[in-house]
């Protein structure tokens, strides 16, 4: 409990005490503890609802368990863990004690949740995209680098010989990818909105609509902040996720008024 500065104010318990019991646990082992029984010690819990809770986390897969051959359990977080205790410590960044929402924060918060999505995107569709047959536009541009590689001094004529007899002779783009290794990086396809489109793939040309141009992105930015933000703290404190939902909603509202008067839309050929 945080004591309010004035004396006459009562006090109200802090937003980072109303974390669950299974993001303490998750803290805990951030923190580096490996063993129920010392994440036990740290939040002076009994062992039993820390084992109870370690279960529940290693089959929500975001810790893993190796047991050891004395008998006992090594816990540690597995990326998806790390995710969530980082995704807890950027709200705590961004939500003071009392509720109220640190806008610079928060974006900043946003922002990350984005490049992760991007990271954890593009890694999953290389996986499911290594056995494409790669594109004619990909692979001479992976042929066209190796050569300027060479120009560069950065291979030597036989290492481009040998990259760029693989490259023609790819037949799926994780075979393309090999030839490129350390050269150059080929993205794959991803979902539009996360990332750029690739192999060899061309958006046709957009006609932006002028009303975008008076829109002032960084509120909108902003907004976006608010109701990702608000909807966590809603798990937590109802009533303040809700405030900063339906601030955050009002303030994307305000900020897409000129497009909202307009009645147009983005339009592609």
């Amino acid at each position: 409990m945080r004591l309010a500065d004035d004396p006459g104010v009562s006090p109200r318990p802090t937003f980072q005490h109303h974390e669950s019991f299974e993001l303490r646990v998750l803290s805990a082992l951030a923190s580096g503890a490996t063993s129920p029984q010392e994440v036990a010690a740290g939040l002076t819990e009994p062992t039993e609802r820390v084992q109870t809770t370690l279960d529940w986390a290693v089959g929500a897969e975001a810790v893993s368990r190796l047991d050891l051959p004395e008998g006992g359990a090594s816990y540690t977080l597995t990326p998806r863990g790390l995710e969530i205790v980082g995704l807890a410590q950027g709200v705590d960044r961004a939500v003071g004690s009392r509720g109220t929402v640190d806008l610079g924060a928060a974006t900043k918060l946003v922002m990350e949740q984005y490049g992760a999505a991007r990271d954890v995107a593009t890694e999953k569709a290389e996986r499911d995209q290594a056995g494409w047959a790669p594109d004619d536009a990909t692979r001479d541009h992976v042929t066209a680098t190796l050569n300027d590689a060479y120009a560069r001094g950065a291979l030597t004529q036989e290492q481009l010989d040998e990259r760029t007899s693989r490259a023609l002779g790819a037949t799926t783009m994780a075979e393309l990818r090999g030839a490129a290794d350390g050269v150059l990086e080929v993205p794959p396809v991803l979902p539009t909105g996360i990332g750029p489109v690739s192999a060899g793939i061309r958006v046709a040309q957009v006609d932006v609509n002028p009303t975008l141009r008076k829109i002032h992105w960084r509120y909108l930015a902003y907004a976006a902040a608010y109701v990702v933000v608000g909807v966590f703290v809603a798990m937590f404190q109802p009533v303040v996720g809700v405030v900063a939902i339906v601030v955050g909603l009002g303030l994307a509202a305000w900020t897409l008024r000129p497009l909202l008067r307009s009645g147009s839309d983005v339009t592609t050929p």
